[in-house]
C-alpha cells in the first residue's frame, strides 16, 4: 500500500475516531446536568464550547457516508451490507433495554421494549442510517448525472433549506429542514469527488470563530438562566443547523488527509473505525451504568470538568471493547459473503 492511501485511510480513521468520541462526549455533556445549569456558574462557559463541538458527531458520520459511498451503485452487494447494521442494532438495542429494566426497575415491558427497538427510539441514527443506505444508489445517479457546477448549486440549495432556516428562520421556510442527512451526504461526495484540501489554519480558524458565536449565541437566548434548547436546535438538536454544518465541514477538511504517525496508532484507529456503530449502540448502555452509578456524585459545577477526563474515557474505552467483543462473537452474522456467495 502506497503512502498516499495510508495517509487517506489514517486520515478518515481518525475523523471516524472524534465522531464517535464526541457522541459519548455529547452524552456526558446531557447526563452531567449542563443543561438544568446556569451559564453564569463558573466553567460553563468552556462547557458551552464543548457541547458545540461534540454537536459535530452525527454530521461527520453523514459526511463520511456520503464521502464513502458514493460511488455505490445498485446492487445486491450494496444492501448485503445492512446486514451487520441490522444484526448488531438488533441484539445490542435489546441488550440495551434488559439492562436498563435491570439499573432502573421495569422501565420497559415487553410491549414498551418492541416499541422502542422497532421505532429505532433506542438508537434513532440507526434507523436514520438504514433509511440512507436504501437511497443511497439512487443518490448517487442523480450525483453522477450532475457536472461541477451543477452539484454546487444542489448543495447551495440544499443548505438553504436545511441549514439556513435553524439560523435565519424568517428567510427560508422550515418545511425541509430534516432533510439535513443528504446534504452532508452530498457534501461528502463533493469533497470525494474534488479532493478538497485548504489550508490547516483557515480550517481551524473558521471552526474556531463558529465555536464562539455558538457559544455567544447560547448566552445571549438563554432562558432563565438555562441553555436554550431552541437556539438553532428545533430540529434534531441542532445537528443540520448552518453553524454546526460548517464546524462540520471544516473540522473534516481539517484531518481527512492527514498522515497519523505511528504503524500502531494507525492499528487502533483502524479498529475503533471497524466498529463505530457497535460503539455508539454500547455507549448509550454504558453509560446508563456509568451515570447510575455517578447519580449523587454531582455537587457542583467545577466538577462537570473534572469527571469529563475520567467518565468520557472510560465510557469509550468500554464501549469499544464490548464492540470488539460483539463483532469477534458474532462474525459468522456479521459477514454477509458467509451467508451468500456475492459475485463482483
Amino acid at each position: 500500500m502506497d503512502k498516499k492511501k495510508i495517509e487517506r485511510e489514517s486520515g478518515l480513521d481518525f475523523v471516524r475516531f472524534l465522531a464517535v468520541f464526541s457522541v459519548i462526549g455529547a452524552h456526558y455533556v446531557l447526563n452531567c446536568g449542563y443543561y438544568r445549569t446556569d451559564l453564569k456558574e463558573r466553567g460553563m462557559v468552556v462547557f458551552t464550547v464543548g457541547r458545540w463541538f461534540f454537536m459535530t458527531c452525527v454530521p461527520i458520520f453523514m459526511i463520511l457516508t456520503g464521502y464513502l459511498k458514493i460511488n455505490k451503485k445498485l446492487s445486491r452487494s450494496h444492501y448485503m451490507e445492512l446486514i451487520p447494521i441490522m444484526v448488531g442494532y438488533g441484539f445490542i438495542g435489546t441488550l440495551n433495554i434488559f439492562v436498563s429494566n435491570y439499573i432502573y426497575g421495569g422501565v420497559y415491558t415487553w410491549k414498551s421494549g418492541g416499541d422502542e427497538l422497532f421505532t429505532y427510539r433506542i438508537a434513532w441514527y440507526g434507523g436514520m442510517y438504514l433509511c440512507m443506505m436504501l437511497l443511497i444508489p439512487f443518490f448517487n445517479i442523480l450525483w453522477k448525472n450532475l457536472g461541477k457546477k451543477q452539484k454546487q448549486l444542489l448543495i447551495l440549495f440544499l443548505l438553504c433549506i436545511t441549514a439556513v432556516p435553524s439560523l435565519i428562520p424568517w428567510f427560508f421556510p422550515s418545511y425541509w429542514e430534516r432533510l439535513y442527512p443528504l446534504t452532508y451526504y452530498y457534501i461528502g461526495a463533493y469533497i470525494r469527488d474534488y479532493s478538497l484540501k485548504p489550508a490547516r489554519w483557515k480550517s481551524a480558524g473558521i471552526m474556531f470563530l463558529v465555536l464562539l458565536v455558538e457559544t455567544g449565541g447560547t448566552y445571549l437566548t438563554k432562558m432563565e438562566g438555562v441553555f436554550n434548547w431552541e437556539f438553532l436546535g428545533s430540529i434534531d438538536n441542532g445537528y443540520g443547523s448552518l453553524p454546526v454544518c460548517i464546524s462540520a465541514i471544516c473540522l473534516f477538511l481539517l484531518f481527512y488527509r492527514q498522515f497519523i504517525p505511528g504503524k500502531w496508532v494507525r492499528r487502533l484507529l483502524a479498529s475503533v473505525s471497524q466498529v463505530s456503530f457497535y460503539i455508539y449502540l454500547f455507549s448509550s448502555m454504558i453509560d446508563s451504568v456509568i451515570y447510575w452509578k455517578m447519580q449523587d456524585k454531582w455537587t457542583n459545577t467545577s466538577q462537570f470538568l473534572t469527571f469529563f477526563f475520567v467518565i468520557v474515557p472510560l465510557s469509550f474505552s468500554l464501549s469499544y471493547v464490548c464492540a470488539v467483543l460483539f463483532k469477534h462473537l458474532f462474525s459468522p452474522l456479521l459477514e454477509p459473503k458467509k451467508w451468500f456467495s456475492i459475485s463482483k
